[in-house]
């Protein structure tokens, strides 16, 4: 789902033949696959060079190095004067310490409010099936895997998140280059995933686990690694079922999505939200549990593009009212003759008429 221009991705990881993740699918912006390549072996971690007391803001932790209990003391003293409240330092989405601060939070909610307003001023409106398996999640991480149509899925995952997955924080893997070029994107839930080595398969998988470590996180991936049609069924990457297996504790949910023009002269943006996969319907074997979460979402693709072909609101929930209408001079008109009606004036096209009667 990754854009060179800096958009948001979402990439999965590519298996080799003995099993291991060797690399990350990213998209272009022509939406096309761009397959990594078998790197060498990632730089061995450098020798241990001797004790050493390491420093946290929360505490000193020595782990048997042979720090003494006198220098962690003086040390976290010179950190933390008499009187100062130490808070929890929380694990970053991508491995890095993560700010719970009031200016974190702000900019969490303020960027959740520019995508909602963002989507409403593109969309005709918003319509989703099956709200209740999102709302009805047990507590705990979860992963929820969708279809990859358009530009658009990044925005559409933020969005549901906020809207249906109250309380969660949002995440999702993103090209390290690009991520580097919007730093502030990281304090927003996405995560550097580097491309082009097999050491970036494996990060991606270190990231997503100790993400979903916070039982609050709802991390979102595209396991076909590639654009798609709703109506098209696709073949996943392994990625998904490295992350989630039989010994997963948190929750899987499949998610189809689709934008599309009815009436309007803006598109609708449908989602269909399938059941929780349950743990204990999970194959043991991986190849076996990639076509089990194939099977569950193009189930989800099939069901949406049945609802969509309706050309209606039915089998649909509205979680938000876009814009309708031509705007200009046309719509102009056709409020001033409701007025003068002494009607209700509405700008969709699908209520039949120029306004409702009041």
């Amino acid at each position: 789902m990754e854009h060179h221009s800096g958009k948001p991705g979402l990439p999965d990881v590519k298996e080799s033949s003995r099993g291991r993740p060797n690399g990350v699918d990213v998209l272009s912006s022509s939406g096309k696959r761009q397959n990594t390549t078998r790197a060498s072996e990632a730089p061995a971690e450098p020798p241990n060079s001797g004790p050493r007391c390491e420093l946290s803001p929360v505490f000193l932790r020595s782990g048997g190095d042979g720090c003494s209990a006198r220098g962690r003391n003086a040390a976290q003293r010179k950190l933390h004067p008499p009187g100062t409240t130490l808070r929890p330092k929380l694990k970053a989405i991508g491995g890095r310490p993560v700010s719970d601060s009031w200016g974190s939070r702000v900019l969490n909610r303020g960027f959740r409010r520019y995508v909602r307003r963002f989507v409403k001023s593109s969309f005709n409106s918003v319509r989703v099936s099956g709200s209740e398996h999102a709302l009805g999640l047990p507590p705990g991480s979860v992963v929820v895997y969708v279809n990859h149509p358009g530009w658009w899925d990044p925005m559409a995952a933020v969005l549901f998140t906020d809207l249906l997955l109250a309380g969660r924080r949002f995440a999702a893997p993103m090209d390290a280059a690009a991520l580097a070029r919007y730093p502030v994107l990281e304090k927003l839930g996405f995560f550097p995933v580097e491309r082009d080595s097999a050491a970036g398969a494996r990060e991606f998988l270190r990231h997503s686990r100790r993400a979903l470590a916070d039982g609050r996180t709802a991390l979102w991936i595209t396991p076909a690694g590639r654009f798609h049609d709703v109506r098209e069924s696709v073949s996943f990457q392994p990625g998904l079922s490295h992350l989630v297996d039989r010994d997963f504790g948190g929750s899987v949910l499949p998610v189809a999505l689709e934008y599309v023009f009815w009436n309007e002269r803006r598109p609708e943006l449908l989602a269909k939200f399938g059941p929780l996969i349950e743990r204990r319907e999970l194959p043991e074997e991986r190849p076996a549990r990639t076509a089990f979460f194939e099977l569950r979402l193009a189930e989800q693709q099939a069901a949406l593009a049945g609802l969509a072909l309706e050309r209606s609101g039915t089998g649909f929930e509205e979680l938000l009212a876009g814009k309708g209408g031509i705007g200009g001079a046309y719509d102009a008109w056709r409020r001033l003759s409701c007025w003068l009606r002494g009607d209700r004036f509405d700008a969709r096209h699908e209520t039949g008429s120029e306004g409702v009667g009041e």
